[in-house]
């Protein structure tokens, strides 16, 4: 148990370093809104303009490249699809998707709190995916 604790705990770990790291420049422009300005970050554009789904899709291609071109896990071969294949090919869906609809024609009508909570939705599943998946193979590597 205490092994895939320590696993789960390096797939958090490194979860929030990509946060952290891959979502600096979000940071900072919130930073500087909240203390050093009187700027008004616009949470509309950043969710209309797609910065949190070309986020969500590097971390996805970053762990999918690591599962392809490091050692491959011990998972049966329907688990690892689902794992390294559908569920990305899902997220990259939906992220084209919403990122697409920005260049439509119909962007003035979008339902901004809707776009919203699908873009949240698929954040909270990427770094659900993030964490178990790197618990994995840190797991696999490790022991």
């Amino acid at each position: 148990m205490k092994e895939v604790s320590k696993s789960f705990g390096k797939g958090l770990l490194w979860t929030c370093f990509t946060m952290i790291f891959g979502l600096l420049q979000l940071w900072i422009v919130l930073a500087n809104g909240a203390v050093i300005t009187s700027y008004n970050v616009d949470f509309n554009k950043i969710v209309l303009d797609g910065t949190l789904l070309f986020f969500t899709s590097a971390v996805v291609a970053s762990i999918c490249t690591d599962y392809y071109l490091g050692n491959k896990c011990k998972l049966n071969k329907i688990a690892s699809s689902i794992i390294y294949f559908v569920y990305p090919v899902i997220v990259l869906i939906c992220c084209i998707w919403l990122f697409s609809l920005n260049f439509s024609e119909h962007k003035n009508n979008l339902d901004l709190a809707q776009i919203t909570n699908i873009q949240i939705t698929i954040i909270v599943m990427t770094i659900i995916y993030a964490i178990t998946t790197k618990a994995i193979i840190f797991f696999q590597e490790d022991y």
